[in-house]
């Protein structure tokens, strides 16, 4: 977390601790984290240049679908 902090410039609220970094492709050194969204919209130029980063995606929340069952 403290790394990912460092390189893109993330104070330690931008970060969702409890998600974390995770390794989401070993082959590629792919990773991912969840970061408020103005912290998102701060690295959008930074996505432009580099491809080190891709993103921002969507996190929706999940809530449930007609009325409760009985």
């Amino acid at each position: 977390m403290e790394e990912v902090q460092q390189r893109y410039g993330f104070s330690p609220d931008d970060l969702d601790p409890k998600f974390g970094v995770i390794e989401i492709d070993p082959e590629s050194h792919l990773y991912t984290i969840l970061v408020e969204e103005s912290a998102a919209r701060r690295l959008e130029p930074r996505l432009r240049k580099e491809r080190s980063v891709e993103g921002p995606f969507a996190n929706p929340r999940i809530e449930p679908f007609g009325p409760p069952e009985e």
